[in-house]
């Protein structure tokens, strides 16, 4: 797309995909890695983009937290500055009900008028491990917009 490039590992495939954002699933289908990038009109900072992230998550899924023993840090992910994070809360759908996870990095350029965002979701309890998987996806990883 417009602001991202990334090197699809073996079996990975594009669930979905626009000019500034691609949704990739892994060939088990344990997860998916959702990478953004675009300008940001107004602009906005890293902290400002983490908070528009929380409240879709809470607006969507009410139970939306910070899981247990997990802290939000200040970081880079591929070169851009910003903040990472892991929320944890609840998919239901037809009855049902998923105890979804998702690590995510929100980014912002020093101007604030372009944003980057990486979110890695799976099942609570699988994060490690679909990390894992996900690595040498998330490794290729080179955002076009600066």
């Amino acid at each position: 797309n417009d602001g991202v490039t990334v090197t699809l590992p073996a079996g990975w495939t594009v669930v979905s995909s626009n000019s500034e954002t691609m949704v990739l699933s892994d060939p088990d289908g344990s997860g998916s890695v959702l990478l953004a990038s675009g300008t940001s009109s107004p602009a906005q900072t890293a902290l400002e983009n983490k908070s528009q992230i929380d409240d879709y998550f809470k607006t969507n899924y009410p139970d939306a937290q910070s899981c247990p023993n997990t802290t939000t840090a200040n970081t880079t992910f591929s070169g851009a500055t910003g903040i990472s994070w892991v929320l944890c809360f609840t998919v239901t759908a037809g009855g049902h009900s998923v105890p979804g996870t998702a690590s995510l990095f929100v980014g912002a350029n020093s101007s604030g008028s372009v944003y980057y965002l990486v979110m890695v979701v799976t099942r609570q309890g699988n994060l490690p491990t679909y990390m894992n998987v996900a690595k040498p996806l998330l490794q290729s990883v080179q955002w076009k917009l600066g």
